[in-house]
């Protein structure tokens, strides 16, 4: 990640932080039962934003992988609201 200055204030200077490196989170890995609905709209959106920047650099095989390991399909339902 790279701080950025992002707002400043009465109480500081504010930063934010963008991503340098884009890989899918294992979700295998993740007991989604603990998570808090934040929380999965977090995880769901940072996988959606991995599948969007790196498939079109993919064959498509390799864009069908990173699908699946993203489960990009499980974004768009969360981004609908219908989970």
């Amino acid at each position: 990640m790279v701080a950025k200055n992002d707002r400043k204030n009465e109480y500081g200077q504010f930063m934010h932080f963008e991503t340098l490196t884009w890989v899918p989170i294992d979700m295998d890995a993740i007991d989604e039962k603990y998570l808090t609905e934040e929380q999965r709209m977090l995880l769901y959106g940072y996988q959606k934003q991995v599948y969007d920047k790196i498939s079109p650099y993919l064959t498509p095989q390799e864009a069908e992988w990173l699908r699946r390991e993203t489960r990009a399909e499980s974004t768009v339902i969360m981004e609908n609201g219908k989970n």
